[in-house]
């Protein structure tokens, strides 16, 4: 699977570990798909009301497969940082709690002191 984000393409096939995780815009699901696995060649397969599906370049379905229960909204960075703001990152030197933030490499540019007891988490 191919995907633009941010103008930056990405690419998931059956050897990388995100083909998985792999969601194409804000969406919800109207019914939750069995039997889905990926071809050697990177193609998704799944089956719907008893028939088989692959998607590929070519065929509708290829936006519209997701693998398991999940919200989210794929531009929406925050809900990694809201999930992660609810669990306690320790130091293990320390013993301390961590923060974490997460931003743009812009973003973290502009942090003109960094804090030695954050995660800091930079995407481009």
């Amino acid at each position: 699977i191919a995907f633009n984000r941010d103008g930056n393409w990405y690419t998931t096939d059956a050897r990388t570990p995100y083909r998985k995780q792999v969601a194409f815009k804000n969406h919800t699901h109207r019914e939750y798909l069995r039997n889905v696995g990926v071809t050697d060649d990177g193609y998704i397969t799944f089956n719907m009301d008893g028939n088989w599906y692959t998607t590929d370049a070519r065929t509708p379905y290829r936006k519209q497969v997701a693998f398991k229960y999940h919200t989210h909204a794929i531009t929406d960075i925050k809900g990694l940082k809201d999930a992660l703001d609810d669990k306690s990152f320790i130091n293990q030197r320390t013993g301390s709690k961590l923060k974490y933030w997460c931003g743009s490499q812009a973003d973290y540019n502009r942090i003109s002191t960094k804090d030695p007891n954050t995660i800091y988490d930079v995407w481009e």
